[in-house]
């Protein structure tokens, strides 16, 4: 892969390293100065570490349920929805994206 692309070419969209093999590490730190790469994580024990080394670390908070109510409603501009507030409640519920009220 490295052989064929150009660096910093292609974005690498990992879901989750939280249980990240070792074999899975190898890869990653040979892939790691030529990829940008995309990943989340929880948290990533110490000894599974060695190819975070030079990563950009974003805490991610959960949004306040005002800052969620204004997304999903801008976000739900345009689309026919027969009940917002039930949609909303549904979102909320499923996502678990709103504070408890």
């Amino acid at each position: 892969m490295i052989k064929i692309t150009q660096q910093h070419e292609y974005l690498l969209v990992i879901d989750n390293v939280d249980k990240i093999t070792p074999r899975a590490i190898k890869a990653l730190e040979s892939l790691k100065d030529h990829f940008t790469i995309l990943t989340t994580a929880r948290e990533v024990p110490l000894n599974k570490s060695s190819f975070l080394w030079n990563f950009e670390i974003i805490p991610i908070k959960p949004l306040s349920r005002k800052h969620s109510l204004a997304l999903i409603q801008q976000l739900s501009q345009g689309i026919e929805i027969e009940d917002l507030a039930l949609e909303i409640t549904f979102m909320s519920r499923q996502m678990a994206i709103l504070e408890p009220l």
